[in-house]
């Protein structure tokens, strides 16, 4: 179990508040590794002062998001014009449902070959098209990509239309039916996969496949409300922890951190986040339909952190593969991997990711 660094965390069900949010968050930044017997033997040897520093680590917790992989840093705070003269501009607006959505279109000359790629970001991820470069270039080497950004993500407008899942959903359609794709294959992180889920369901005809990239599962917090956490902003309000992405130009690099700091808590990503455990509980019964195979590839951390809630909570039956496999009406359908590496898998195995992912989609008929 890994926790949040900057205070210490006495409490297990504390701990587990943070690795359920580093489950669901892409940028949660943690330190100190934990065994499941060390934070019992910890929560045993609590008294009334440490229950009270809890408290306060508690509230530190509610107000701060960090991230996993890579060097964590700071950003200075920029006004939102000096944000926006210097972040440049990448994909295609569209217009949906009056606003602006952005969408980054990849290997356009592989489309018609083989199945479109529809990338989903997890909730709260700055800009998924710069986040995930590694994993994008070198899957659009053999397929067409389309990135779609949600309201609220990388340059797409905000919106305060409410963050439920059937909004989500019908504002990714109505943006694929701009494109000409007929059908293809989601590829969710994080929260997003149960998104997916959701959407296979509602398009059936269209969806021919999933692939999870440490996807959520309902039962990941073991069907309770473990909270929700906003990005982290020091006392003057510039925004923290945000990790650097390995193998890429240091351009990539600052033009994401711009991008988070311009989108840092908004309205559309805040509303997203505390509804984020009713997402979990209203899909504890979804399936997806048989006929659409899945394919995850699961970070070893979260499997880790499953088998600690485990020990905590009896709710949590099934580890992390098992619970994937579950999220499927045919399980024979259903192909799991486990990957060295955190939440943020796609920053250190995109070579392997890019390689799994090319030859389920291939051999989807």
């Amino acid at each position: 179990m890994k926790k949040f660094n900057s205070k210490s965390m006495k409490s297990g069900m504390i701990a587990l508040l943070l690795s359920s949010q580093a489950l669901m968050t892409p940028f949660v930044a943690y330190a100190e590794e934990t065994t499941a017997a060390e934070v019992q033997s910890e929560m045993a040897q609590e008294n009334e002062a440490e229950e009270n520093e809890v408290a306060e680590s508690a509230e530190a917790v509610e107000s701060g998001e960090v991230a996993e992989s890579g060097e964590a840093s700071t950003t200075p705070k920029l006004s939102e014009e000096e944000l926006r003269s210097q972040i440049k501009d990448y994909g295609t607006k569209i217009t949906v449902k009056g606003k602006q959505m952005n969408v980054l279109e990849l290997g356009k000359e592989h489309q018609g070959q083989n199945k479109t790629l529809v990338f989903m970001p997890g909730l709260g991820e700055a800009s998924q098209p710069l986040t995930q470069k590694n994993l994008l270039d070198r899957l659009a080497e053999n397929f067409h990509i389309l990135v779609v950004e949600p309201f609220g993500y990388g340059l797409s407008d905000n919106t305060d239309e409410p963050r439920t899942s059937e909004n989500i959903i019908n504002e990714l359609h109505e943006a694929l039916q701009q494109f000409d794709v007929s059908e293809y294959v989601l590829v969710a992180h994080s929260l997003s996969g149960i998104y997916a889920m959701e959407y296979a369901k509602q398009f059936p005809e269209e969806v021919k496949g999933i692939v999870g990239m440490d996807t959520s599962t309902p039962m990941m917090n073991g069907y309770m409300d473990m909270g929700h956490m906003e990005a982290p902003v020091d006392e003057e309000g510039n925004a923290l922890y945000l990790p650097e992405i390995p193998d890429v130009d240091d351009e990539v690099n600052e033009q994401y951190k711009l991008i988070a700091q311009l989108n840092l808590n908004n309205t559309a990503t805040t509303d997203e986040a505390e509804r984020s455990n009713q997402v979990l509980l209203d899909a504890k019964d979804e399936k997806i339909p048989a006929g659409i195979p899945a394919l995850y590839l699961l970070a070893q951390d979260s499997y880790d952190d499953i088998e600690m809630r485990r020990e905590f909570m009896d709710q949590i039956t099934m580890d992390w593969e098992e619970q994937h496999v579950d999220m499927s009406e045919n399980p024979d359908e259903v192909e799991t991997h486990v990957l060295d590496g955190d939440h943020l898998l796609y920053f250190t195995q995109y070579e392997e990711m890019a390689k799994l992912i090319t030859e389920f989609v291939m051999n989807l008929k």
